[in-house]
Formats: structure tokens, C-alpha cells, sequence
């Protein structure tokens, strides 16, 4: 029986919290708008993931933002446990800065992953003055040191993700270097759909 893809793979975004001002992030462009600094609980997610449907139909589970980094999410471990605790075959995809986490929470994410899931770092840079440049308010040293402690506790696949811009686009293979050494499984290199105008308050 073929799966409806509405159950088959859910993109949430956990949080509305983020600690970088990225010049194009939605969050900098209108800071007065009401869906900031919000978080998605537990308990929302059980009422909404039923014990059934995660074991029965739920695949994957993208955990992103457009407004916020879900590793911010206050409750984003027992989320995550939550889920895995009823199907270990979900592949969770976290994308996420992974600023300002001490290494024991990352730790913690990691015993709770496998080789089912993903977590995306994304960082434009290879030092705390090139990422910057455009993940304002970034902290290299805290993403180099969660990365580690990732690596050291999950077998999970770790992806490296880098934008495209004028100050890096020369620095690709330096920054696949940097990635390779800090044990990431992939770095993946895109381009960025935010830079052909303004955000629209109601788009």
C-alpha cells in the first residue's frame, strides 16, 4: 500500500529562537513580527505524532528554520528521544548553525542518533572572522568543538554546508579540508535563495 507522502516525511521547525543576525534572515529583516522566539514542546509533538503514526508511517523528520535553529529548541533533545524511542528507523535531519551548544549537549544528541540520521552544520567560513562575515553573531570555536563532540559519540551522518559567497567561493576546497579534519562525512557547497530582494511581510 503506497504511503501518503503527508505522513511519510514532516519538515517542522521546532524554534523561532536563533542567536545569529544573518542580514538576509527574516528575523533581522522584520523584528517585530509575532512568530519570533517561539518554541515547539513535547507535549505538542506527542498530541501530533502519535505513537502509531511514528511507528507505522513516519520516514523522515526534517528539523530546520527559516526563523530560528532548531537546536535552540528548549525540549529538542526529548524530541528527538521521543521520536527515536518509538521508531529508531526515522531519519532525523537537524540543520543547524550549531553555535553556543556545550559539547555535553551535543554529546547527548549524539547517543540519541544513529546511521539513520543527519545533522547539517551550516558554516559559510574556516574561522570565526570568515563565518562571520555573514552568520553575524556566530561562534566558530563552540561549532568546531560540538562537531567534535558529535563525531566522538554518534554514528549519525555529519554534512558540512557552505553558501556561496564572494569572501568563501575561492576558499571551497580549504573549507572541505577544514570539514574532512574535523571528521564531517560530506561537505556539501550551495547557493543561497535569499539575495533577490526583500522578504515580504505577508509572502
Amino acid at each position: 500500500m503506497a504511503i501518503n507522502w503527508q505522513f511519510y516525511h514532516w519538515h517542522l521547525e521546532p524554534s523561532a529562537v536563533c542567536t545569529l543576525k544573518c542580514p538576509r534572515c527574516p528575523r533581522v529583516e522584520h523584528p517585530n513580527t509575532p512568530w519570533l522566539n517561539k518554541n515547539m514542546t513535547l507535549d505538542f509533538v506527542k498530541k501530533f505524532f502519535t505513537e502509531d503514526m511514528l511507528r507505522d508511517h513516519v520516514k523522515h523528520v526534517t528539523m530546520c528554520g527559516d526563523v530560528g535553529d532548531p537546536i535552540y529548541c528548549k525540549e529538542y533533545i526529548d524530541i528527538c528521544r521521543y521520536i527515536k524511542s518509538i521508531n529508531p528507523r526515522i531519519h532525523i535531519f537537524t540543520v543547524t548553525n550549531g553555535s553556543y551548544k556545550d559539547p555535553s549537549w551535543w554529546t547527548d544528541l549524539g547517543g540519541l542518533l544513529n546511521n539513520n540520521d543527519t545533522v547539517t552544520f551550516s558554516v559559510d567560513g574556516w574561522d570565526q572572522e570568515s563565518n562571520e562575515k555573514y552568520r553575524v553573531n556566530s561562534d566558530f570555536n563552540s561549532i568546531v568543538r560540538g562537531a567534535q563532540a558529535l563525531r566522538a559519540g554518534s554514528s549519525c551522518i555529519m554534512n558540512w554546508s557552505a553558501i556561496y559567497f564572494s569572501f568563501n567561493e575561492k576558499e571551497m576546497s580549504y573549507i572541505q579540508d577544514v570539514a574532512q579534519g574535523l571528521g564531517f562525512d560530506m561537505c556539501s557547497r550551495v547557493h543561497s535563495t535569499k539575495f533577490d530582494g526583500p522578504y515580504s511581510v505577508n509572502g
